[in-house]
């Protein structure tokens, strides 16, 4: 099975893995409003409607991970974990996969490292300005470009990125 979900996709925040545990953070007056607007213009939120919704964001607010399943595609399983600034939300990591590889015990295990993720890309977000070795020190490894980190500006190349390495392409 090939998961057809990519990245950039814009999807509701009440559809998903990436999307749920941002609105479970947000202000509740800031929800009550996106779902008052989400009744007048898109599909009811899930099967369970409002109050299933209601109960998923309270579980991911207690246990810090969204699990979602067969939610964007039928037997893909979704995980996500909120990532903060400042104790607000500020984004979301996730990731998605077919359901026969992620049995109940990988979920944990693998819930467990996407959360780990979110702590080290807070770490990384606390330090001001951006410093290559604390951020390194946060926990978060720089990915090895084939350059030294003095040739790195707000983690971009200063020279023209090579053939197929399109920073500012759009996603595909």
């Amino acid at each position: 099975m090939r998961l057809s979900y990519r990245r950039g996709l814009a999807l509701p925040l009440h559809v998903g893995a990436s999307g749920k545990p941002l609105l479970a953070h947000l202000p509740a007056r800031t929800v009550a409003d996106y779902l008052r607007f989400v009744a007048r213009n898109q599909p009811a939120p899930g099967a369970g409607g409002r109050q299933a919704l209601d109960r998923q964001l309270a579980e991911i607010r207690r246990t810090g991970v969204c699990v979602t399943v067969g939610e964007l595609e039928p037997d893909s399983i979704g995980l996500g974990v909120p990532v903060f600034t400042d104790r607000r939300i500020a984004g979301c990591l996730s990731l998605a996969g077919h359901r026969s590889r992620f049995p109940s015990d990988r979920i944990r295990a693998v819930s467990k490292q996407l959360q780990r993720a979110g702590d080290a890309v807070e770490r990384a977000w606390a330090v001001e300005p951006w410093d290559p070795e604390a951020t390194e020190t946060a926990g978060f490894r720089l990915p090895d470009t084939g350059r030294p980190v003095d040739e790195m500006r707000d983690g971009r190349p200063k020279s023209s990125p090579g053939k197929g390495d399109d920073l500012d392409a759009p996603a595909r």
